[in-house]
């Protein structure tokens, strides 16, 4: 009798700690997704712990981007897991940020990529205008 108390005791316990994880782990993956909501930019749906990168997974990134300027403007939020980052289609605006207040935004990806790409996603941005 002393042997099933215990038992059962220890799964309840190890269940409940198991479900008590899984939730913590959720709210931390969701826990910044009103980013985009609380500044008023407008924003790709995010999904829990891969945030809006589902769409690239069925689609090329280059029409999922296209989808995105096309339905939620020039100016758009998204998010990489829990991260949020922002996408500027606006060359004026881009050359704004990247140029006049560069300084301010420190928090820029290194980009080791090939020059050519580059050059072609330049390309790309200006001819959304």
């Amino acid at each position: 009798m002393f042997g099933m108390e215990l038992i059962f005791d220890s799964l309840v316990i190890n269940f409940l700690l198991g479900l008590f994880s899984v939730l913590l782990i959720y709210w931390y993956s969701i826990r910044n997704h009103d980013y985009w909501e609380k500044k008023g930019v407008r924003y790709a749906e995010p999904y829990p712990f891969i945030g809006s990168l589902f769409d690239a997974l069925r689609k090329p990134l280059h029409e999922v981007e296209c989808d995105r300027y096309n339905g939620l403007g020039r100016v758009y939020g998204h998010f990489e897991g829990k991260n949020p980052l922002i996408s500027i289609g606006d060359p004026k605006l881009l050359r704004e940020v990247l140029v006049k207040d560069f300084q301010f935004f420190t928090s820029r990806r290194i980009d080791r990529g090939d020059p050519v790409q580059k050059e072609s996603f330049n390309i790309f941005i200006a001819e959304l205008n």
